[in-house]
């Protein structure tokens, strides 16, 4: 698994933080797994996507399924967040559960 599981923001917090209501975007719950930990995400991270897919239109559960049908355990992806503002990419290898 990628990251465990946050709240789904809604309009108004991603009007808020400058992005379009409709693009996929959850905050990372403060307890961060370990391996997301090592990869730099941090609890309150608010999750945009992986290697710059935005998937619009998707909730936090449509992300992680978009995750498993389009990539495999081994694979290294970006995971795109938003923190304090600014947007940054951390590396990830992906893993069976």
């Amino acid at each position: 698994t990628i990251l465990r599981y946050g709240e789904d923001l809604t309009s108004e917090q991603k009007n808020a933080l400058g992005l379009n209501e409709k693009q996929m975007a959850f905050k990372q719950r403060e307890r961060v797994h370990s391996r997301a930990r090592d990869a730099g995400i941090q609890g309150g991270d608010v999750i945009l996507g992986v290697d710059g897919h935005s998937l619009m239109g998707r909730d936090m559960i449509g992300f992680l399924s978009w995750v498993r049908h389009n990539y495999l355990s081994g694979d290294k992806v970006k995971i795109d967040v938003l923190r304090d503002g600014k947007r940054m990419s951390f590396p990830y290898t992906l893993r069976n559960r």
